[in-house]
């Protein structure tokens, strides 16, 4: 398991020969309270319908109104409120003849 800030993914990226072409992120906030989210939907410790968390009203509106802006604020600030960084890369040559 290594974690990996953007810079130093970003990095390890170009120095095994790849240029990265977009960097995407997942905000933390809403990860934070995950935990006590699921167990609203958890009666007396026993696991019962895993997506109904994803389905209840109060996530749609999670996704609807507070996601958005959630994200807008993690690429503002990316070092602080996000959770995980995505690259997409290419090789940065050809091996081709």
């Amino acid at each position: 398991l290594r974690f990996y800030t953007r810079a130093s993914g970003r990095g390890l990226l170009v120095a095994a020969g790849y240029r990265v072409q977009a960097i995407d992120l997942t905000p933390h906030l809403a990860r934070a309270v995950w935990p006590l989210l699921k167990g609203l939907f958890h009666k007396g410790g026993q696991s019962q319908d895993p997506g109904a968390v994803l389905r209840s009203p109060a996530y749609r509106r999670h996704q609807r109104f507070v996601e958005p802006v959630e994200t807008a604020l993690a690429r503002i600030w990316p070092g602080m409120l996000a959770c995980q960084f995505v690259f997409e890369a290419t090789p940065a040559y050809s091996l081709s003849p």
